[in-house]
């Protein structure tokens, strides 16, 4: 009898840790997006916010650009692709410009935004972040919007 009850708790103990192991991976592959928002001022129109909007997409997704940033980061490394070429496509296709908003956080006053970022998985929240920031950092380059001191 003793026995049956010690493969029985072996087996409940084997069943939870594959639970808790199942349920984690789970939670590491959710899909997640990570941005950096660009303020905009606030009496622009709508057709001025669209054109900007345009003319950042135009020019990051500019082929010459991406690669500077696949380059530069070791984006091909990172992601664990064979070529800087995949990094590339793979950059392409998870990077999103979008219209947002930004709440000041002192103020709670809403600011319309564009928002640059990069889509990927819970686990690589870190790399997703360098990514957002260097985007936004080229966005600034090219735009020729000094940086904040």
């Amino acid at each position: 009898m003793q026995r049956w009850i010690l493969l029985g708790l072996v087996g409940a103990v084997i069943l939870l840790s594959a639970g808790a192991f199942g349920v984690w991976s789970m939670r590491q592959n959710r899909s997640l997006e990570q941005w950096v928002p660009m303020p905009l001022n606030a009496k622009s129109s709508l057709e001025e916010r669209t054109q900007t909007l345009q003319e950042i997409q135009r020019l990051l997704t500019h082929e010459s650009v991406l690669q500077k940033v696949a380059k530069e980061m070791n984006l091909q490394e990172r992601f664990g692709l064979k070529s800087n070429e995949e990094a590339v496509a793979r950059l392409k296709s998870s990077m999103f410009v979008r219209e947002g908003e930004f709440r000041h956080p002192m103020t709670q006053e809403t600011f319309p935004s564009i928002d640059i970022g990069v889509r990927g998985k819970t686990k690589e929240r870190a790399l997703l972040g360098e990514i957002a920031m260097r985007l936004s950092k080229e966005t600034r380059t090219l735009l020729g919007i000094p940086e904040d001191p």
